[in-house]
């Protein structure tokens, strides 16, 4: 415990009164977390990226043209309501 950084949490321990008897130590070495955590993060990183780009792909064709005026234009001699050009 003197030569690495550790990650940890102490928590006391209590008697039935409530008094301090011990305490409780939970840790790891934060070597060994950094190893763990880092590649797991990497790839959800890399998935959601890409994700955004293939949508950044898709949108920006979409938005060229109006298509919600279209369907507004469809949709009003169905009901109708006059066909406004």
């Amino acid at each position: 415990m003197v030569d690495a950084w550790y990650i940890g949490r102490y928590e006391p321990l209590r008697n039935h009164q409530g008094n301090v008897i011990g305490m409780l130590y939970v840790g790891v070495r934060e070597a060994v977390l950094r190893a763990w955590w880092m590649p797991s993060i990497g790839l959800p990183a890399l998935v959601a990226l890409v994700c955004m780009l293939v949508a950044g792909v898709i949108a920006f064709p979409a938005g060229q043209f109006d298509p919600p005026i279209r369907l507004w234009n469809w949709r009003r001699p169905i009901t109708g309501w006059p066909r406004v050009i």
